[in-house]
């Protein structure tokens, strides 16, 4: 399904680069990254040092000993200025931290550390790798997913050091690779990916436990988006899944080793030559491939500052830039896609105006095919909002009355015609001899309409009982008994009235 997409490339590929404006960055290459997260206008890198280093638009950078060995797992609340972290302090396994970045510690001038526990601590589980990490934003809850296919929850008032922690299981032996969780009201979902199975608690009760899927994936192959979807990537395809069961599914063949979520599109990297990936953004509403290239091997993926950062196992970090909005229409307008552009602007929410000019420009490539219904199509969106003796002109010139009155019509429909289009309206009625639109037109509902043009047109084309109809009901006494009288010949009827 992905191969019959329309490509572009709405995002520019660059290294990021030292001072020297031409080598990588020297500093970032030399982090061994081994975890990546974002937000609140920065990147975090973590290494296997066991350092934490945020990084700026401009790639200034800030680091602190976080571990004692090696971080292994990051995650960047949206809301609030804190960052979980999952890494080695010692043999034994690993440990959970949660920093403040918008404080100090007074005792070690570093950021402030306000969760320091070992993940296993209290618990009757074996110690193994953790494969994954993820938050509330209300900090309520910590989940850090297991290699053993457990998932440990800590939940409390994790901020001041006060939190429990309790097991779910999840696929004995087989890792936890994504997890996410979905609140409306009081009711919560949380989603699972193992390499075994896709699963949904509810509530987060293990004995809630529903099986979505059979099938699993494997590391970095699922991912959890803002829209509260777990995407899963195997072989042949994508499989969507929400609390509900499974959703959409995408045909994509290849061995996918990364997704990840990117503000409305979807990363896909998938394995390509030997020590490269291809790289694929996916516009999943407007079903469209926004950007491929091939890159280094490529190990984490983040989204910050309108692009997406990519950490190579080479050491490089390319940023992957979006297109502002005007250049991006501009190479649809280029290639005559404007039904692209329409949908393109109005899912990213852009301005009425700039979606009315789109629809123009669309009517008017239409019209120079002479496409004529087409164009009409377009040009009856934009009513209200574009001059009507735009269209209507073009109409005149092509005699093309039937385009013609439609608009005409719709213009009467929403309160926005004048006498003018109220006599162009009847006479194109008239003149296509349309008895049954005419007659619906002028005992219509809340019709508004130029009442003494319309009885003169009438008149003038002959349809004098509409003409009459009109003027009684306008109260147009004078009128009515001129109709009656002179052109109607009922002088009984104009006597009764």
């Amino acid at each position: 399904m992905f191969n019959q997409w329309r490509r572009f490339q709405f995002f520019d590929k660059e290294l990021v680069k030292g001072e020297d404006g031409r080598s990588p960055h020297p500093d970032l290459q030399k982090l061994q990254i081994t975890a990546a997260a974002s937000g609140k206008g920065q990147t975090i890198f973590g290494d296997e040092e066991g350092c934490i280093t945020l990084c700026d638009r401009k790639f200034q950078l800030c680091k602190f000993q976080a571990f004692e060995r090696k971080v292994t797992h990051l995650f960047q609340l949206q809301q609030q200025n804190v960052l979980v972290s999952v890494g080695d302090d010692h043999l034994s396994g690993p440990v959970l931290k949660v920093w403040n970045l918008d404080k100090t510690d007074r005792d070690t001038d570093g950021f402030l550390n306000v969760l320091s526990k070992d993940v296993f601590e209290g618990l009757s589980l074996s110690r193994c790798p953790a494969t994954c990490v993820t938050a509330s934003e209300g900090l309520s809850l910590i989940a850090v997913g297991l290699q053993s296919g457990h998932v440990v929850l800590v939940q409390g008032d994790v901020q001041h050091n006060k939190a429990s922690s309790r097991v779910l299981n999840c696929s004995p032996s087989f890792p936890i690779v994504a997890m996410g969780m979905h609140t409306i009201n009081s009711e919560s979902w949380f989603l699972v990916a193992t390499a075994s199975r896709v699963l949904s608690f509810q509530n987060l009760r293990q004995d809630s436990m529903e099986v979505l899927d059979e099938q699993g994936c494997s590391g970095g192959t699922a991912t959890f988006t803002d829209e509260h979807e777990l995407i899963v990537g195997r072989q042949e395809a994508l499989y969507c899944f929400n609390r509900d069961g499974r959703g959409a599914t995408y045909a994509f063949e290849g061995r996918k080793t990364l997704l990840a979520p990117m503000r409305g599109y979807l990363l896909v990297v998938a394995a390509d030559k030997a020590n490269t990936s291809a790289v694929t953004v996916y516009d999943m509403k407007n079903k469209l491939v926004a950007f491929s290239a091939v890159a280094q091997e490529v190990r984490h993926a983040v989204w910050e500052w309108g692009s997406i950062i990519l950490a190579c196992e080479d050491g490089a970090v390319v940023q992957v830039t979006e297109k502002d909005t005007q250049a991006k229409m501009e190479m649809l307008f280029r290639r005559n896609l404007y039904s692209v552009a329409i949908n393109l602007a109005q899912s990213q929410q852009l301005d009425e105006s700039f979606i009315v000019d789109i629809q123009r420009k669309f009517g008017d490539h239409l019209y120079s095919k002479s496409d004529f219904d087409g164009a009409m199509g377009q040009y009856l969106a934009t009513v209200g909002k574009l001059e009507p003796s735009y269209v209507i002109r073009k109409f005149l010139d092509a005699q093309r009355i039937h385009n013609l009155t439609s608009y005409l019509h719709a213009l009467h429909q929403r309160g926005l015609a004048n006498a003018e289009h109220t006599t162009l309206l009847l006479n194109c009625y008239t003149k296509l001899k349309d008895h049954a639109h005419l007659e619906a037109f002028i005992r219509s509902d809340g019709l508004s309409l130029d009442a003494a043009s319309a009885i003169k047109t009438l008149r003038g084309g002959g349809y004098s009982e509409h003409a009459v109809y009109l003027a009684e009901q306008h109260r147009r006494h004078e009128e009515c008994l001129s109709i009656l009288i002179q052109d109607l010949k009922a002088p009984h009827k104009a006597l009764a009235y």
